[in-house]
């Protein structure tokens, strides 16, 4: 009969575990969602810029140089290359 008494009361210590352990994980994941919605919030509140001036033009100017690249006609083998616009 002990025995019986004893298994019982493994499964109800194993399931009270369980369940304490279930809670602590779903505080964890809450206290975790709120830290990346505040760094969030955070970076989209900054005042100062993200980009530097330099940093700006350097990709305006890349930007440009491929679309010019992007309007040259393909250059075919045996061909001059010619620098028109189209």
């Amino acid at each position: 009969m002990s025995l019986y008494l004893l298994l019982a009361f493994a499964v109800l210590l194993s399931v009270l575990t369980g369940v304490l352990l279930a809670q602590l994980w779903k505080r964890h994941e809450a206290r975790e969602v709120e830290r990346k919605w505040q760094e969030r919030e955070r970076l989209l509140d900054r005042r100062g810029a993200i980009a530097s001036r330099r940093e700006v033009l350097r990709r305006r100017s890349r930007a440009s140089r491929e679309a010019a690249m992007r309007r040259r006609r393909p250059r075919l083998p045996g061909q001059r290359q010619r620098f028109e616009r189209r």
